[in-house]
């Protein structure tokens, strides 16, 4: 491998790769100031042209009102919304359901620290059926923002049975 500078005298002479990378760099600097002098005139090379969008394939001729501005998106956007605020109301249910079991699991987590040997049964039974009440609560919140928009009135009903039954309250 031979080196790209030589020393003699205590200067340094350049090699014949240093000549050639001097080029590269010089040549660099022509094709940027060349594109960029044809850029702010107009001249614009074909290639460049070729990767440009075309804006009116992408729109397919479609008019400039989006649906939510028209009359018949205006009653889909209301409808929308009365969706998504009704699904806000039974999820924030749903979450006051889980902060009560939450609040339950670590106060009956605290008994049974200092509980006896025959309490701790009670109340292991107890947390257990907690924890199998939060599971269901997460699981039902998801579904509300899963599958809600698909399905409202079934999601709905199905919200609605399991928190009357993780009340206690039975259907009739």
């Amino acid at each position: 491998m031979s080196s790209t500078l030589n020393k003699s005298d205590g200067h340094t002479q350049a090699t014949s790769s240093d000549t050639r990378h001097a080029n590269y760099i010089s040549q660099t600097r022509t094709d940027t100031a060349s594109a960029l002098a044809a850029s702010r005139t107009g001249d614009v090379r074909k290639s460049d042209s070729e990767y440009r969008k075309d804006y009116a394939k992408l729109t397919n001729g479609a008019s400039d009102k989006s649906p939510a501005l028209s009359n018949e998106g205006a009653g889909q956007t209301s409808q929308l919304v009365k969706l998504y605020e009704d699904m806000d109301k039974l999820a924030d249910v749903v979450l006051y359901e889980i902060d009560i079991t939450e609040r339950r699991y670590n106060k009956l987590l605290s008994d049974f620290k200092t509980a006896s040997a025959s309490d701790r049964e009670a109340i292991s039974a107890e947390l257990d059926k907690l924890s199998t009440n939060q599971t269901t609560l997460y699981k039902s919140y998801v579904s509300i923002y899963k599958q809600g928009k698909a399905d409202w009135p079934k999601v709905k009903a199905e919200v609605d049975r399991t928190l009357l039954r993780l009340r206690g309250v039975t259907d009739k």
